[in-house]
Order: C-alpha cells, then structure tokens, then sequence
C-alpha cells in the first residue's frame, strides 16, 4: 500500500490532474459555480492524496532519510501549507473570511506543489523521452510563474490590463503547444507500431498524413481558442491567412497529390513493402512507400523512384501475392505446314507441358489467328511460384521465372526441329 502510494507513475497522474484544475480555475476563477462544486472535491482529493503521499514516504524512509533529500523538505512545506485547505469545507463563514489570508498563501503553494516545479523539470531535463516537453513545460511555468509574481507582489502598473487580456490566451497557447507533443509521443509510441503491424512493412504517407491531420486539428482548435479569449475575431484572422494559403497550396499540389496518392494505395493495399511488382513498365521489390513515392528496387540494384499520383492511375502487377506467375510462348509456324505437322506440333508442346513440374494443369496449346505468313501457336501456361522458390530459395525469383521460361522455349524448339516442323521466316 506505501509503495503504490509513491509510485511516481501515479503521483504525476495527480500532479497532473491537480494542475489541470488550477490551471483552469487560474484562467477562470468562476467556473465551479457554473460547472458545479466537484472540481474543488477533486483539487481536495489531490490535496489529501499528496498529504498520504508524504506519511507514506516518512514511513518507508524514516524522517531522517526523508529529509535528506531537498525536495521532500519541499514537499514538506507544501503538504503542511496545504492542510488547512482539507478543512475549509467544513468551517463555517467567519473561520473562513478569517483563514482567508493564509488560504491565498496556501493556494500559491498549492500551485507551486500543483505544478511540481522541481519534479517537472527534472522529469524534462534527465530523461530522454520527455526532453521534446521541455520548451512548450517551460513556457507554461514561465506564464504562471509571472502571474504568481503579480499577485503575491500586488503589483499595480497600466500594463497589467494588457496582461490580464492575453494571460489565459498565453496558457492556452502553451497547453496547445504541450498537447502537440503529446500527440507526436502518442503517434510514435501506439500509432506507428500498429500500422507497421498491420501492413507488414508500413507506410511512410499513412504515418505522415495521419500525425499531420492531428497537428492541425490541435493547432485550429488551440490558436483559435487562444485568439477568442485575447478578444480578437479568429474567423477574420484565420480567413486573411487563408488567402496566403490557397497560394502555398496551388505551388504544392504536386506534393499533396503524392501524399493523397500514397494514403490510397495505402488504403488499398495493392502491394506490401519487400513484395515485388510491376507497375508502368518498371518492376522490382517494394523497399519503401513514402510521403512522395515509392521505391523499387530491381535484381541488379537498380533504385526507381515511382511518384505515388501516377501509381494511383496505372495498372499494377503484384506478382509476390499471386500463387502463380502467367507466361504466354508465342510460335510463327510456316504457312505451308501440313495439318498433321501442326497437330504434331501442338501435341508436343502439350507433352512438354504435362511433364514440366512446374507448370500448372490449367494450360492451353492453341492456334491464333493465321496471317498471310504463319500458322500462330500460343502456349499459355502458369509457372508454381512456390515450387520454383523451392528449387532454390537463395535465388530471387524473378530470375528463376526467366530462367524457366527460356528453359521451356529452348526445349520446344528442339522438339519442333528434331520433327522437322518449320518456323516461318516473316
């Protein structure tokens, strides 16, 4: 029980939630009356979870390790500042107009403790993954740290009214800031994992058009909010900026039509990154889906850079998610063949085919069209890719299909002439 009491993971959750209900009452003093009393049961319940917090640590450490450390006599002075606040929703009237003095004080305290200035900015500075927090956390405690200083000091000067029109407008902004790391962390940590997950590879244009769609969600939302509270008419500020926009945009169209390009073939998915295809004239293995392009690579090393808008209108070949490779022999018999020869002819190649364990059943040996120069024989057949990736997996397998395809050209040939069957020479 002590221990869950100081888990660190558990009492920055609420530092966290004690300084989100600050931070707002700080902005706007009057809102438990128009959104009920429970926000000041939450900020006591944080106020009573930090005062266990403390008795907690005395007891595991005893009071002379405890006070060793500058930062629990910190803390210290913070839960002790901080009791009578336990008490103030049982007193009555007069004992609260007369403890008002030292519930200011206790509430600047409060905030200090709420903020946890010396645990906030160690958390920022020391460990790596929350150093990105460090310029939007400074930000914010720079803020409340200045109107601290104003009211504790009772300043009185003429800026002050400027101050006081665009310092919930300054926390805002550095809230939005803070929430726009945030939602880097969460994109990082959660999102990225499950779309390499999913698409076995993952996609560069999926990450990025997800992650910056939620930018801009944050930041529209967060400088809108921040431009209404300094007073200001955010649809006019935003329109006049949407004019620059519009002409940004028409310069990058090429740039966005590749990034909606690459969320498409992401969304359906045609080919997975190391899976090879064929796409306008270029074939090769998937290395990378990116923001812009695709890359393939082909058998000798070869890097083609495929922009992602003109994938979108061509047709591709996946040739790694087919079970199967299709090839087509075409011969140019000669004109003056006799029926039997071309009976013959087919026969054999029927023979060959049927022989051939990797070649599929499903074949066909046929004639086309005769010109004025040729009888036209086409073997149509499918090569077992799987079987033909068994024969030798250290091959790649495109040159295993070429390396049968002229395998089988080669044996009919010889067949053909060793019956004397003649090709035609148009």
């Amino acid at each position: 029980m002590l221990r869950t009491l100081t888990n660190e993971k558990l009492v920055m959750l609420v530092v966290l939630i004690n300084s989100a209900i600050f931070i707002a009452l700080d902005i706007d003093p009057s809102l438990p009356d128009r959104t009920g009393q429970w926000i000041n049961w939450i900020d006591y319940f944080c106020v009573l979870f930090f005062v266990f917090e403390l008795v907690a640590k005395v007891a595991m450490l005893g009071i002379r390790d405890y006070v060793k450390d500058n930062w629990n006599k910190f803390d210290f002075v913070i839960v002790v500042a901080s009791l009578p606040i336990l008490i103030e929703p049982f007193m009555g009237t007069l004992v609260t107009l007369a403890w008002a003095p030292l519930f200011r004080l206790t509430r600047l305290l409060r905030l200090a403790r709420f903020l946890r200035l010396s645990r906030i900015l160690r958390y920022v500075q020391n460990i790596d993954n929350l150093r990105k927090y460090q310029v939007p956390v400074y930000l914010l405690l720079l803020v409340v740290a200045s109107n601290i200083i104003i009211k504790v000091l009772s300043l009185d000067f003429s800026w002050l009214e400027i101050y006081e029109r665009y310092y919930p407008s300054a926390i805002i902004f550095a809230l939005t800031w803070l929430s726009s790391r945030v939602a880097n962390s969460i994109h990082t940590l959660f999102v990225i994992p499950s779309l390499e997950k999913y698409s076995r590879g993952g996609s560069e244009a999926a990450e990025t058009i997800i992650i910056t769609m939620v930018q801009i969600m944050i930041w529209a939302f967060g400088l809108t909010f921040t431009i209404e509270i300094a007073g200001h008419d955010a649809t006019t500020i935003i329109a006049g900026l949407g004019l620059g926009g519009m002409a940004v945009a028409f310069a990058a169209q090429d740039f966005i039509g590749n990034i909606i390009g690459g969320l498409l073939l992401y969304i359906h998915r045609p080919f997975e990154v190391g899976q090879v295809i064929s796409v306008a004239g270029t074939s090769g293995t998937v290395k990378k889906l990116g923001l812009r392009s695709i890359i393939l690579e082909d058998f000798s090393g070869k890097i083609t850079s495929l922009p992602n808008k003109h994938l979108v209108s061509q047709t591709i070949e996946n040739i790694t998610a087919s079970h199967y490779s299709k090839e087509s022999i075409a011969l140019k018999l000669a004109l003056d063949t006799k029926g039997n020869d071309l009976k013959a002819a087919a026969d054999e190649i029927f023979s060959i085919a049927k022989k051939n364990v990797y070649v599929h059943a499903d074949f066909t040996v046929k004639f086309g069209a005769m010109d004025q120069f040729s009888h036209n024989l086409i073997f149509d057949y499918y090569l077992d890719k799987a079987k033909l990736t068994a024969s030798a997996p250290e091959e790649e397998l495109v040159e295993l299909i070429t390396r049968e395809n002229t395998k089988l050209y080669v044996t009919i040939i010889e067949h053909l002439q060793s019956q004397k069957i003649a090709f035609s020479n148009m």
